[in-house]
């Protein structure tokens, strides 16, 4: 059974209820500054497993291309204030965020730019939370 048996309805409005944040825009733009070739591929975007995601990356992605990776970790969700309130969500957000190490392992080469919502456009948990 699933953490979340619902959240392929969430899914089908997605778009309509999330907005791209600043905040994630200006981050996403200083990695992929100067990223050969004109192409992006948008994958996994909100609604897929990050594991998913990562293994297609690994696929197309050609020499000297760029992967990045948006999401939060076990670290991240550990600092989420909202499960102090909501504790019966703690259990999902472990076997759904890997910790950070889990991630960087699987990318070789990357980089971590953290950043620091400073909005609240795409009404993430995240978003929130700050």
């Amino acid at each position: 059974m699933s953490l979340l048996p619902d959240y392929t309805r969430q899914a089908e409005r997605y778009d309509e209820t999330r907005a791209a944040s600043p905040s994630v825009l200006a981050p996403l733009r200083e990695a992929l500054h100067g990223a050969p070739g004109r192409r992006l591929a948008d994958i996994g975007g909100g609604t897929d497993n990050y594991a998913l995601g990562l293994s297609e990356a690994r696929r197309i992605v050609g020499p000297g291309g760029r992967v990045m990776l948006m999401g939060f970790t076990g670290e991240d969700a550990a600092s989420l204030w909202v499960l102090d309130y909501f504790p019966c969500n703690r259990p999902w957000m472990e076997a759904t965020h890997p910790p950070r190490a889990a991630l960087l392992e699987q990318l070789p080469g990357a980089s971590l730019i953290e950043f620091s919502f400073s909005d609240l456009e795409d009404a993430s948990v995240a978003a929130l939370s700050r």
